[in-house]
């Protein structure tokens, strides 16, 4: 599946519910980028596609990603952007599973050789590590943006109610023995 038929078919699902949340389009030359609020508190989300996904075999699975950032310079990338699992419930990453799980057990069913490639204990989502989104077919898209439809209308409030970069996350969760570069623990 190109580009365009997996923007167009993801766009299709997720677009009624960012323009009724009150996400705004932004100015990309990427279809699929929205901004929500405005000042310290405001949200860019990104959904990219991996163009070298597709391209490493014809029958391998497309793959795309959701980058939200915050505004402002700082020289650490953690502290610009926000994990999409760092607001989300146990409940919302079993269901992200499901949808992963589905979309490779469709490409498995052509290709069991692939199973390899993605171990199921690797499937599960955290706030560190970063996760591509894998889809073979137009159901499998629209899987994925009924997930972030439904999802990103209560993640906004979570987000907003306890706001926090990667990089605070990481030091708060993972690093909380560490010091910070300033001195403070």
């Amino acid at each position: 599946m190109g580009a365009d038929a997996f923007q167009a078919e993801f766009e299709g699902v997720f677009a009624p519910v960012a323009d009724a949340i009150g996400l705004l389009r932004r100015r990309s030359t990427r279809r699929l980028c929205w901004t929500y609020g405005r000042g310290a508190l405001a949200l860019a989300f990104d959904f990219a596609l991996n163009p070298k996904a597709t391209g490493l075999l014809p029958h391998y699975p497309g793959e795309f990603a959701l980058t939200i950032s915050l505004p402002g310079n700082s020289p650490s990338p953690l502290a610009t952007v926000v994990s999409l699992f760092q607001y989300t419930t146990a409940a919302e990453v079993d269901a992200y599973v499901a949808v992963e799980d589905r979309a490779l057990a469709n490409f498995v069913a052509g290709n069991p050789a692939a199973a390899t490639l993605f171990p199921p204990d690797l499937r599960r989502p955290a706030p560190n590590v970063a996760q591509w989104c894998h889809y073979v077919t137009r159901d499998d898209v629209r899987a994925w943006a009924q997930w972030y439809a439904g999802l990103i209308p209560l993640w906004i409030p979570r987000y907003l109610d306890a706001p926090e970069s990667l990089e605070d996350w990481c030091w708060r969760v993972l690093w909380k023995d560490q010091k910070r570069d300033n001195g403070t623990a």
